[in-house]
């Protein structure tokens, strides 16, 4: 599920549309509970939505403005360009996998656990909240939607993502957008390593509190030189 080949702006269409579904679900759910029996767990969803609807909306503004400096390095303010057929960098890809892959688990395990809180909430001595067990299951169902529907479009799908862009102050691969032209980040290193194939080492720091990010580019055949020219 790709919009464009910006992942940033993918990043920041799906945030508005999870917004805009979590501030509807709010409303259906508030007046749902305030229309029936009050209690704090079926109070619960809809300020959860409530705060989701909040940070969707924050963090699509923060990434449209990334957008906005993809479209500048991609438009001509890069570097080094050089174009893949997927296969060629999968190989290189195995620490941004894993980082996919381990947001997934951690995103889906806090909602499992928080979901699961309210469920046993919902179960008292004599009665059982059914109502409130069926907020929970809407809430579950738009995590997994997030999860498989939205990750992907927000650059943590690698599928056909083959263009590397680099630019002074950021790079695009595999689908993501590195950017150290932030307060306390910057360019730590960046070498060339020769073999087959050869390898672009750059490593950087997003931010004062981010850690140190090791990118290995693979560059293609017969295009060594262009590395060693921008590096002298």
């Amino acid at each position: 599920m790709r919009f464009s080949e910006n992942p940033e702006r993918n990043t920041a269409i799906i945030w508005f549309v999870i917004a805009a579904c979590s501030f509807i679900l709010a409303i259906i759910l508030a007046a749902l509970t305030f229309s029936s029996k009050l209690s704090f767990v079926r109070f619960f969803p809809p300020l959860i939505l409530a705060c989701l609807s909040f940070l969707g909306i924050l963090s699509g503004l923060i990434h449209l403005l990334s957008a906005r400096k993809v479209d500048a390095l991609t438009g001509g303010d890069f570097l080094l360009h050089w174009s893949y057929r997927y296969g060629d960098i999968t190989p290189y890809l195995d620490d941004e996998i894993k980082r996919r892959n381990k947001k997934k688990i951690l995103i889906l395990l806090s909602c499992v656990v928080v979901l699961a809180i309210g469920v046993l909430l919902s179960f008292t001595a004599t009665t059982v909240d059914y109502a409130a067990i069926g907020e929970y299951a809407v809430l579950l169902i738009l995590a997994i939607v997030i999860l498989y529907k939205g990750l992907p479009a927000m650059g943590y799908g690698t599928t056909g993502v083959t263009e590397f862009y680099l630019g002074k102050s950021s790079a695009l691969f595999g689908g993501r957008f590195h950017n150290w032209d932030e307060k306390g980040g910057g360019l730590e290193n960046v070498q060339f390593r020769e073999g087959k194939p050869s390898l672009l080492l750059v490593s950087y720091k997003a931010s004062a509190r981010g850690k140190v990010v090791d990118l290995r580019i693979p560059v293609p055949f017969r295009r060594e030189q262009e590395v060693k020219d921008l590096l002298t």
